[in-house]
């Protein structure tokens, strides 16, 4: 157990040290992945919205019943 925690405290001093560049070549490195297979990436992510669109809706609808309140009154505060 101390290990991993040695390890995790490693990789997020790593990860947030400015001098080590680490952070900045991940997030160039997942942008440039983004860019690559964007075209990809939305053509998968369009099948599965089809492939399970009534679940999502059903998803959907619950949320919409749980929070209406909460949502009527988060709304109301910008119509003015």
């Amino acid at each position: 157990m101390l290990n991993k925690k040695k390890k995790a405290d490693y990789q997020k001093k790593r990860y947030h040290d400015p001098k080590s560049g680490y952070r900045s070549y991940i997030l160039n490195q997942s942008k440039e992945y983004y860019k690559k297979n964007r075209d990809r990436l939305l053509n998968k992510q369009k099948t599965y919205n089809q492939e399970h669109s009534e679940e999502i809706s059903d998803y959907q609808k619950e949320y919409y019943r749980k929070h209406r309140q909460r949502l009527i009154d988060y709304a109301s505060r910008y119509r003015k």
